[in-house]
């Protein structure tokens, strides 16, 4: 499953079915990043836009990357229609192997992105790339969920079954299109599979798309931080920075170099 959000259907709608969403998660990123006037930034898997044009419409000194070139050319037309200057800001590349000539002072992967990384050999890669990315003190601030029970045995294998999460007017194309969606859990790679179902009301048209991720125990991702180098780290349960219990379920980790 290599699909995830490198097509055109996820590109189109993916700023209407998460509009008004993630109040909570974009707020945090945003304010953390006013409260470091000057900072130089980088967004990993920035998408759409959906939080770094908010970000450098606020004045910061921001970067972005994703691998998707179908979700940058969105996030080119979303600067173009609030008159946003993004020359040079942000680029097609991995998480895993991206380059820039210069450093960061602070390195954002929002969203849950960090988990579309397939293995561990890619996730100490990324990690590792970062903090030679970072200047000295700066952090990588990132997110994901915490696996649970409850979760896990929901669904162990594929089925047929759909789940509606919405149905979204798509302007550009002048028709209506219902996302759904099924998935199912692997225990032993950790790896959640979902496959979306995008049906274009008006012309009949039905599209799937493949998406994968690989969820992280919360011990695991101290063992990943620390063989990337990071040994000075925080985890937190909520977007208030409550220290993590194992009971929330979020984790959202801060990482100094």
């Amino acid at each position: 499953m290599k699909d995830n959000f490198q097509n055109d259907e996820w590109a189109m709608i993916y700023d209407k079915v998460y509009s008004g969403k993630r109040v909570e998660e974009h707020g945090f990123y945003r304010d953390l990043v006013k409260r470091a006037p000057g900072a130089k930034v980088l967004e990993i898997a920035c998408g759409t836009g959906w939080l770094t044009l908010d970000i450098l419409a606020d004045g910061a000194d921001i970067y972005g990357l994703d691998i998707s070139a179908e979700m940058l050319n969105f996030l080119e037309k979303n600067a173009m229609e609030r008159g946003l200057d993004i020359s040079g800001r942000f680029s097609r590349q991995s998480m895993a192997d991206f380059q820039y000539p210069f450093h960061f002072d602070l390195i954002l992967i929002p969203g849950r992105s960090f988990l579309h990384l397939a293995s561990q050999d890619d996730q100490i890669r990324t990690l590792t790339n970062i903090r030679g990315h970072l200047n000295p003190g700066g952090k990588l601030v990132l997110n994901f969920f915490r696996p649970s029970l409850a979760m896990l045995i929901e669904s162990d294998s594929p089925h047929t079954r759909y789940q509606i999460m919405g149905k979204y007017f798509i302007e550009g194309i002048g028709e209506d299109v219902e996302v759904s969606f099924n998935h199912w859990y692997d225990i032993i790679p950790q790896v959640q599979y979902v496959r979306w179902k995008f049906d274009f009301l008006k012309s009949g048209k039905e599209v799937f798309r493949d998406m994968s991720l690989r969820w992280i125990y919360e011990q695991e991702f101290r063992l990943l931080l620390k063989l990337a180098g990071f040994d000075r780290f925080n985890v937190y349960g909520d977007y208030k920075e409550i220290p993590f219990d194992g009971t929330m379920g979020e984790m959202v980790w801060i990482a100094e170099k």
